[in-house]
Parts: structure tokens; sequence; C-alpha cells
């Protein structure tokens, strides 16, 4: 799995208090033995890069959250996802066949205070994915306990993101790391 954030810009307004910073997620099967993926989910606690109270707003744009995967695949957005309650991106029920892929976008909006208090030093993000037996039920994602994430305990696959464009050739082939944002004031 691989997590890319855009550019970091100022919102069109011009205020120097407010970010947009678009994020791609690509999740693929890259598994070489014929195995699916079932209960595909992908979680994102937007609290560790971006806490309240030094952000007073993170939200995500509205209209900017999408999921393109394979339409027999059963993956879709979670309508609740809001990274800072419900950190469940999917439905957590699709499945992906070895060789397909789904790519998942949104916007983070977010809102500080004052100028002072836009962070000068990058803030590190990542996303965690996992997959369940194929007789489970949904997969809401594993819990956080502040910066770390414990994946579902019946999980068959875990995997962290990695800060890159596009996935590893072969499964397990990258090291997971953490998606930078600068500010760049």
């Amino acid at each position: 799995m691989v997590k890319d954030a855009g550019t970091v810009s100022a919102t069109a307004i011009g205020t120097p208090t407010i970010f947009e910073v678009p994020y791609t997620i690509q999740v693929a099967n890259l598994e070489t033995h014929g195995l699916n993926l079932v209960n595909i989910q992908v979680t994102e606690d937007l609290n560790n890069p971006f806490p309240v109270p030094t952000a007073s707003s993170v939200v995500i744009k509205p209209g900017s959250f999408s999921v393109t995967a394979p339409a027999a695949s059963g993956i879709a957005v979670n309508p609740l996802f809001d990274g800072t309650s419900n950190y469940a991106l999917l439905n957590g029920t699709g499945v992906l066949k070895p060789g397909e892929s789904a790519t998942i976008s949104f916007i983070v909006d977010i809102t500080y205070a004052n100028q002072a208090a836009v962070p000068l030093t990058v803030r590190n993000n990542q996303v965690h994915v996992s997959s369940l037996p194929f007789n489970s039920a949904g997969n809401t994602g594993g819990t956080y306990a502040g910066t770390n994430w414990t994946g579902p305990a019946s999980a068959v696959s875990v995997d962290s993101s990695t800060d890159a464009a596009t996935t590893p050739p072969v499964a397990n082939g990258d090291t997971p790391s953490p998606t930078p944002v600068y500010f760049g004031i």
C-alpha cells in the first residue's frame, strides 16, 4: 500500500491559515498464490498529524472523498469517515483479487487559529490496511492509541503505508514510511 500527499496549498481565498492537503492512497493485492484479500479496510487518523487544538478545524472537503475499484470488488467509501473520530475509509466488506487495486482520494481542509499556530516542522501521516478471514463480518480497521495502530485481532494481513506514488512490484516489497506534509510558510 502506498500513500501520497499532493502539494499543500493555501485555499483559493488566500487565507494564510487555511490549507488543503490532497491525499491519494493505492491499495493493491500483490499476492502471487491466488489468494483474495477479503473485507479490506484502510484506516486514517488525522488527529496524529493535525491535532486539535493546534489545528482549530480538520475536515474532509465535501465532494472530495472517492474510491476507484473494480466494480465486482464491493469496495466503497465509508460515508461516516471523518479521520478524527471515525477512521475507517472503506465499507470494510470489499474483496481484492490478485492483481487488483483500489485508489482512494480525498482532500483534508485544515484551519489554524492564526499564523503562529501553523506548524513549521513536517507533519508525518500514515494509513494502515487490513483484511479479515472470508467468513468474518465487516472490517472496522483496528484501533488507535495515540500514534500507535493495532490491527484487528482476526486480521489475516496488515500493512502500513509507504510514502510513494506507486505500489511496489511485489508483496511486501517496500518499507513502511510516513507521508510528510510541509506547510511551507
